[in-house]
């Protein structure tokens, strides 16, 4: 048997002797002892403690504790966050989701900016796909029609600029 490796160790706040009268002390494993002193965390054995421990998380500017109190503030669940965290779109919590949208066209009508021609159509109060049909038909009517219907959309929406955002 080889020599102990785990010997003469503080672990909160009490020096022990060897993991075993640590877990004995501590109520855990010899393992879960030596996995602390090796992951470097011996004030949390013992301490009731599972997972992750919490991290500090930025979400559209604004900076959180922990990924609890995001989730709580977009009013999304926990796993929602950590998704979009593994994603690498920590900036979508929160938001609505854009099913889809890889497939978009970008389509610009008059002042106003539009995601994709079916966005168009619902912000406009048109018909169901009606800019999209307007466009393939190459109407003249119908895509008169959409660049009226965008022109009184801009008069009633000043503070959405030429990039489609509000300002």
């Amino acid at each position: 048997m080889g020599a102990r490796r785990y010997q003469n160790f503080m672990m909160r706040g009490k020096r022990y002797a060897d993991a075993d009268v640590a877990a004995l002390d501590l109520d855990v494993t010899a393992t879960t002892v030596r996995k602390h002193l090796r992951d470097g965390t011996p004030d949390l054995c013992g301490a009731g403690k599972s997972g992750v421990d919490p991290m500090p998380v930025a979400v559209r500017g604004k900076r959180f504790k922990s990924p609890q109190a995001a989730a709580d503030y977009f009013e999304v669940c926990i796993d929602h966050v950590y998704r979009r965290l593994a994603e690498g779109r920590p900036d979508d919590i929160g938001r609505p989701a854009q099913r889809g949208m890889y497939l978009a066209h970008p389509i610009t009508l008059g002042p106003v900016k539009f995601r994709s021609k079916s966005e168009a159509s619902r912000e406009l109060g048109l018909g169901k796909d009606y800019v999209q049909r307007a466009f393939a038909r190459n109407s003249k009517r119908m895509i008169e029609r959409v660049i009226a219907a965008a022109m009184t959309y801009a008069a009633k929406h000043p503070s959405r600029d030429a990039k489609g955002e509000s300002v």
